[in-house]
């Protein structure tokens, strides 16, 4: 904040969310609001919930390009370069990212 009260404005990079891929963890409400929000940003949507097909409403809408099951936590994030989790936080999804899925992300 000293530098911004003295006038001094330092670059910094910003990386372009186009052509990432955004994984959802619960695609409920709130995670298919923000899967909208991404593919507002042309990103990839890669999505996990219990149900694992998508209704012909949401296939034919194209805001996912990937549903995964839900024990396929390490394949989703295999392929993302940032993940929202929007479960609940209940004993079935407690630890469900866990070190083994956080190193099995993409190192972006």
């Amino acid at each position: 904040r000293a530098a911004q009260k003295a006038g001094k404005w330092e670059q910094f990079e910003v990386e372009e969310l186009r052509g990432k891929t955004m994984g959802v963890i619960g695609y409920g409400d709130i995670g298919e609001a923000c899967a909208r929000l991404a593919k507002a940003y042309k990103m990839r949507v890669v999505a996990m919930r219990r149900r694992t097909q998508l209704t012909e409403a949401e296939a034919a809408e194209g805001v996912v390009d990937k549903l995964y099951a839900m024990d396929q936590v390490e394949q989703l994030m295999a392929v993302c370069d940032y993940v929202v989790m929007a479960t609940p936080h209940t004993p079935e999804t407690e630890k469900m990212v866990g070190a083994a899925a956080l190193a099995a992300m993409k190192p972006t």
